[in-house]
């Protein structure tokens, strides 16, 4: 079931970012595809309260939060103030997701001194801006949290891409993405310069293999993601 939401949570993206394109279209589609991720969602839930509780697994999201911290301190090896965009004051699993990413990324990051500052949605936020940083962020909310924190030397973001059409705007820090892309996303985003590094779940990914005590952080990385870079 959470395939087939994320199946919807790409389409949703993809229609999101070709809306101009599509026109009068763009609207009812996203509608459409929302509502039926929604219900997919409530579906998930159903079928899985009182019987098993969503599986985290800290160790992945820590690996994935490493291999990034690890490409930001390669390319601003000065340091400085990392905004970190996630959805954790959302609820306890998305939470649990955050605090894992942050931890990988601070490990990754070694002794290149930067200072993590998060922020993200909060359940009183307006529902249309919730709704889009499932799988995008806007570029206003981009620069109202840039604005907010000020001066700093990258953003780390894990709700998406920014919505940038074309090149991005001029003045934005290097930003870096930690899940909820696709790699062809991603690639295009990296082409354009929109974004600076991407940690994505590799096509052939090994969903069966859980981390052994004995396995690093760098392998357990490559059991399923793909760090992916700028073309050199």
């Amino acid at each position: 079931m959470w395939w087939v939401l994320l199946i919807l949570l790409v389409a949703l993206v993809g229609v999101f970012w070709k809306r101009q394109e599509l026109g009068d279209k763009a609207n009812p589609i996203l509608a459409a595809l929302v509502v039926i991720a929604l219900v997919v969602a409530i579906m998930s839930l159903s079928r899985g309260r009182g019987r098993r509780q969503v599986k985290l697994e800290p160790d992945f999201y820590a690996a994935a939060g490493e291999k990034l911290g690890a490409a930001i301190a390669a390319d601003i090896p000065g340091g400085g103030t990392v905004l970190v965009i996630h959805a954790g004051r959302m609820n306890d699993i998305y939470s649990k997701v955050a605090a894992a990413h942050i931890e990988g990324l601070k490990k990754g990051f070694g002794n290149v001194p930067f200072q993590v500052v998060e922020e993200g949605p909060r359940p009183e936020d307006e529902a249309d801006t919730v709704i889009l940083m499932e799988g995008a962020l806007p570029l206003n909310v981009l620069q109202r949290y840039l604005a907010k924190v000020g001066e700093v030397a990258a953003v780390v973001s894990m709700v998406g891409a920014p919505e940038v059409v074309g090149r991005p705007p001029a003045g934005l820090p290097p930003i870096y993405l930690l899940g909820q892309v696709d790699p062809a996303m991603a690639d295009e985003l990296l082409r354009t310069g929109t974004i600076h590094g991407a940690v994505c779940y590799k096509d052939d990914a090994d969903w069966k293999t859980p981390p052994r005590s004995d396995m690093s952080l760098d392998e357990i990385f490559n059991l399923r993601y793909v760090l992916l870079r700028p073309p050199r």
